[in-house]
């Protein structure tokens, strides 16, 4: 797993073990990790488009098929990598509302004396 993700799995956990994280950390977390996201998408990308133009001669050179060979563990790394990240976002995201929601209501009640 890359440090890159490690420090952002870190960073999150330790926003999520905090009762009620400030919006503006939560909101910097979260905007990492779509920041980070879209890193790994656009990689993804990169590699499927590479995969593709190695394809139609794989069968011909070794090297090439090496090559795809390659490709396609990093591919499903990345995978991995988005789908941790993603879930990590969703639960920050969950928080956020939860926190929100809950400035709402005391925000609510104070305005209504009580």
């Amino acid at each position: 797993m890359s440090p890159r993700i490690l420090d952002f799995e870190n960073r999150a956990r330790a926003a999520l073990a905090v009762g009620e994280p400030s919006p503006a950390a939560l909101d910097m977390v979260i905007t990492d990790g779509c920041a980070f996201a879209l890193t790994i998408e656009t990689e993804l990308r990169r590699c499927e488009r590479l995969r593709d133009r190695l394809l139609p001669s794989a069968g011909a050179e070794a090297d090439v098929a090496r090559e795809l060979v390659e490709l396609g563990q990093a591919t499903q790394r990345l995978g991995e990598q988005q789908q941790r990240i993603r879930a990590v976002v969703r639960e920050l995201m969950r928080l956020r509302a939860r926190t929100r929601l809950r400035t709402f209501a005391a925000e609510r009640r104070m305005a209504a004396g009580g």
